[in-house]
């Protein structure tokens, strides 16, 4: 299950990583796309600003046409016909660039289009991406709580219940000038014989380190000592009372 589920988290990072590389493709394009729109729109601005400056020199010239008419000869009629010429070139002029101007328009909104359709897809994208790291959170988390944070717990309540009886009997030898020897050896194995068999025998590194820190206690404290309990497989090897007097000190001092 560990090696499925660190599979699943590999996928999705791997996974995760196209969709990045994606993402980061769409958002080059997206913004080469908003250049060539900001392009487009100075040049539409600067069409109109041209042909409202050839709108003005044509009413000008027609409104001086007009004034000249009035009183005209030979040559003035010469002029006038002259200027009229120059004002059709310049309106043919005005419509070419208004032609160009909507060219640059309908150029504008398909630019526009595609913009609007990219955007879409990297809103997809975004979503997946979305969707694909809550998965691999999930996957990790559950990873974390079954191989991780389970086995933690377990070890923790075994080893506070190591300590508790380290306690014990840390309290019992310093109160031992109240038994004889033979309770006291009694005492000893009894706890030693219980934390030993407390502790699964398929992990014997987690069991002889606890056993160290139980018989030697922690740094700069004092455990029971093992030469203390020497004597005790001893003092139970002969098998016709130990059973007996077990039971005895347990209802005795527990």
């Amino acid at each position: 299950m560990v090696g499925q589920a660190v599979a699943d988290r590999d996928d999705a990072q791997a996974r995760v990583g196209e969709l990045e590389a994606e993402v980061a493709k769409s958002r080059e394009r997206e913004k080469e796309m908003e250049k060539d729109i900001r392009a487009l729109s100075k040049k539409v601005l600067q069409h109109r600003k041209e042909k409202e400056v050839l709108e003005e020199t044509n009413s000008g010239l027609a409104l001086q046409i007009s004034e000249m008419r009035s009183s005209m000869s030979m040559d003035e009629s010469r002029s006038v016909d002259w200027l009229r010429v120059q004002t059709e070139d310049l309106h043919a002029s005005m419509l070419a660039k208004q032609k160009e101007v909507d060219k640059l328009t309908q150029a504008k909104e398909e630019y526009r289009m595609k913009y609007m359709s990219m955007q879409k897809q990297v809103n997809a994208l975004r979503r997946q991406l979305e969707k694909v790291e809550g998965t691999k959170e999930e996957k990790w988390s559950e990873v974390q709580r079954v191989y991780m944070a389970e086995p933690l717990q377990q070890w923790r309540r075994c080893a506070r219940g190591m300590m508790a009886r380290r306690r014990a009997l840390q309290r019992m030898m310093s109160a031992r000038l109240r038994y004889d020897n033979t309770s006291l050896l009694r005492h000893i194995f009894w706890h030693w014989s219980a934390m030993v068999n407390r502790f699964p025998r398929h992990d014997p590194i987690a069991r002889d380190g606890m056993m160290r820190l139980y018989l030697k206690g922690q740094e700069g404290g004092g455990g029971i000592g093992l030469r203390r309990l020497r004597v005790a497989p001893f003092f139970f090897s002969w098998r016709s009372t130990a059973h007996r007097r077990r039971r005895l000190a347990v209802k005795e001092y527990h």
